[in-house]
């Protein structure tokens, strides 16, 4: 007789119940690892683009005030200079009334000589990171989103069980004391931040006996139901911590801390993030101290040669004297008189419209034409996003002189390049709500090549990537739905593809209720008697009946009400869509 038929049925369906939950909260605790990792690295994003800003950007400001200070005494040197013309002398006066003044560079700079006044030899990047650091956590933790009272109370049990087993006191020898002091730190820390996962995770490991199915036979019932008590109980933990730090992350996300986060990526990708920043930065700096060693010159050889040398040798680099006009006044941090520049260096004013700076200029008659297909050179490597793009193929989007008036292509990779991309980069740009199809790529860097697909095909590619890694946080059976549903017809729009499932699916009238999200309150009934259409910012808006008055309501604030079990599904599908794709109600 096998080991299967000596078992009880009774026993046979809580060995079933157990293995259930199991591979439940095995599922749960992935995708709170999951999440958790995202919360961690939107708030490690969010740090770090402070202690940039603060840390970096002020230590480069650093550079320039000293060279301000030192170019403010070189002026005075060269007024001293014999021979000069009064046009010479005048000019000179400019540029020192320019250096003296404080805000040549900007409000910035008030911040910045706050931090300076007291200080010296003042660390940036190791004092602002550190405030930054110790600031952002008191932040973060307003984001936190407790647990209920009566969860409370059941998290408060385990740890409780877990310092009396930890406790310092309660070590066997004095060679324990440590490793239980470092113990109950953790458990300390995992309690204070709501972090049940970790406290199940230790109380699994040092308060409960593993329980052995293989030998469930010679177990009792009462022990095989406490198991799944206790199961259920780790699962409720795992789901309510999964809700609270999906909250935690929503809310962050939506913040000005998180739109700030996802505005400085996607200027970055656009050329006109912190690094750009830092550029320019480094572009001022460079020329201040050129205009130094050049006045050191100038004072040296008792004449203006040198200065004016420069100027010119900058004016050759440049597409006109207008754009030199343009980087005088911005080292000078103000308006130069033309006159004075005239007479001292021989220049003229030109026209403002003919400086080059300012939009972004589309090209005319490009070398590679928007719809075309290119390869992007063999060994061609994204510094910004740390990919390699060498022999990849996509189309012409856009072409466009950026600010330095260097012709820039944007373009959209084919769906075989696509499919070539580094998935732990396509990952991240989805995380983080920032494009992983488009990339901006220099002329001298692509070549005219043949069209090897269709466009279908490539918006196809897209979002199925898309889909594939943007709902790894749901379970499984949630994942495979929200993937047919949207991928339906793959090159068609989400809501193109939601309209289909809706037509093949739901059946009209729709008893619901509310989510409390909008301007309803929880548990208001309605009935929803249509679909309206599409709204850009709430979604798929549907008409619906309220009490005696009827009216139009998204649909991601209504659930199904009624026995229809697909439309329950239907709805509690497209609300986990609308949770992570519709930032309204965050």
């Amino acid at each position: 007789m096998s080991k299967e038929i000596a078992k009880s049925p009774e026993i046979l369906e809580k060995e079933a119940i157990i293995k259930d939950l199991q591979s439940q909260l095995k599922k749960k605790k992935t995708a709170l690892k999951s999440l958790k990792t995202r919360l961690k690295n939107t708030q490690q994003d969010i740090t770090e683009v402070q202690r940039a800003g603060s840390g970096q950007i002020m230590s480069k400001m650093s550079q320039m005030e000293k060279l301000r200070l030192e170019l403010i005494e070189l002026v005075k040197k060269m007024m001293k200079i014999k021979g000069l013309s009064r046009a010479d002398k005048a000019a000179l006066k400019d540029m020192e009334a320019s250096f003296s003044d404080e805000d040549m560079f900007g409000d910035d700079f008030k911040a910045f000589r706050e931090q300076m006044d007291g200080a010296e030899d003042f660390d940036f990047e190791a004092q602002f990171g550190e405030n930054e650091r110790a600031k952002m956590r008191d932040i973060f933790e307003t984001f936190a989103v407790k647990p209920n009272k009566e969860e409370q109370k059941d998290i408060r049990k385990v740890f409780i069980s877990l310092s009396q087993k930890f406790h310092p006191d309660k070590a066997p020898t004095k060679a324990d004391e440590a490793e239980y002091h470092e113990m109950m730190q953790k458990i300390n820390e995992a309690y204070q931040a709501g972090d049940i996962h970790t406290l199940l995770e230790l109380e699994r490991l040092f308060l409960t006996e593993n329980l052995d199915l293989s030998k469930v036979q010679s177990l009792s019932v009462d022990v095989l139901q406490q198991e799944i008590d206790r199961l259920q109980r780790d699962l409720q933990f795992i789901k309510s911590q999964i809700d609270r730090n999906s909250q935690e992350l929503k809310s962050l996300r939506a913040s000005d801390m998180g739109q700030m986060l996802t505005d400085m990526k996607r200027a970055e990708k656009e050329g006109v993030g912190l690094d750009a920043a830092l550029g320019q930065l480094d572009d001022s700096i460079e020329k201040l101290q050129m205009t130094k060693e050049a006045f050191e010159e100038c004072i040296k050889l008792g004449n203006t040669q040198p200065l004016e040398q420069m100027m010119m040798a900058e004016t050759a680099n440049q597409p006109s004297q207008a754009e030199m006009m343009a980087m005088l006044e911005d080292m000078m941090g103000g308006k130069v008189n033309p006159q004075d520049l005239e007479d001292m260096f021989g220049f003229e004013e030109e026209d403002e419209d003919d400086f080059g700076f300012g939009e972004e200029e589309e090209v005319k008659n490009a070398k590679f034409k928007v719809g075309s297909s290119v390869k992007i050179a063999k060994n061609y490597y994204d510094k910004l996003n740390g990919l390699a793009l060498g022999n990849m193929i996509g189309r012409v989007e856009s072409v466009y002189y950026d600010h330095k008036r260097v012709i820039i292509y944007e373009i959209e990779l084919d769906s075989i390049s696509l499919n070539k991309l580094n998935i732990e980069f396509v990952k991240d740009a989805i995380e983080n709500n920032t494009d992983f199809q488009n990339f901006e790529i220099k002329e001298a860097d692509l070549r005219k090549c043949q069209t090897r697909d269709k466009l279908t095909d490539t918006h196809g590619a897209y979002r199925r990537l898309l889909h594939k890694y943007t709902w790894y946080f749901l379970d499984e059976a949630a994942q495979k739905r929200l993937f047919s549903i949207l991928l339906q017809a793959p090159a068609e729009s989400d809501f193109d593809n939601w309209w289909m499932h809706f037509d093949k699916v739901l059946k009209f009238p729709i008893q619901a209720k509310s989510r409390g999200l909008m301007e309803f309150r929880k548990g208001e009934k309605m009935k929803i008697v249509g679909i309206e259409g599409i709204n850009e910012e709430y979604g798929v808006i549907v008409n619906m009946n309220y009490r005696k008055s009827r009216g139009t309501y998204p649909l991601f604030d209504l659930m199904a009400d009624g026995k229809e079990t697909k439309a329950k599904q239907v709805l509690e599908d497209y609300f986990n869509y609308a949770q992570e794709m519709l930032e309204v109600f965050l």
